[in-house]
């Protein structure tokens, strides 16, 4: 498949078993791994050093979503691995959980472990860690170093993550 950065086509690599849908803008730089299936919606946009990992299992991405630099989405298990439409993965994240819904935002350097579940609208902020076993309903933001938790009152992520999907690709790349 051919991609384009900066201008310039290069050629993309992609196993068999990889279904990337043809709106996808990914650099030269963004990385994907693993001998199991990855999937990745229309409208998705992969930064550079963004990693997908399916080396121990397959990984089903929606629409619209954007994965920041060094953001890296790995499957720790043999299950499937799903992800929601419009979500944003920022800078330095990684998200190892078998089920994360749609309109999240996970910010700079968060983590979220194998056997969480995150639900729709949710918000992991900069620098917090969810566990195994931690289960976030709808609207639910974590946030601060004593990992606080609240209800969102208004779903206002999507319409930010909208904006930026609107934006990122004619500015970026």
């Amino acid at each position: 498949r051919m991609a384009t950065h900066r201008g310039v086509k290069f050629e993309r690599k992609l196993k068999k078993n990889w279904k990337i849908d043809p709106s996808v803008v990914m650099t030269a730089r963004s990385m994907l791994k693993g001998d199991h299936t990855i999937e990745i919606g229309p409208g998705c946009i992969l930064h550079p050093e963004c990693l997908i990992d399916a080396s121990k299992g397959p990984i089903k991405i929606g629409s619209n979503n954007i994965l920041e630099e060094q953001s890296e989405i790995f499957n720790p298990t043999n299950q499937q691995m799903t992800i929601g439409d419009y979500n944003m993965f920022e800078v330095g994240c990684r998200v190892a959980c078998l089920s994360v819904g749609s309109g999240c935002v996970f910010e700079v350097k968060s983590k979220v472990g194998m056997g969480a579940i995150v639900g729709n609208g949710c918000v992991i902020g900069a620098g917090v860690s969810i566990y195994s076993g931690d289960q976030l309903e709808t609207n639910i933001i974590v946030y601060g170093e004593n990992q606080d938790r609240r209800r969102i009152k208004s779903s206002r992520n999507l319409g930010d993550i909208k904006c930026a999907l609107a934006a990122l690709p004619q500015k970026l790349f």
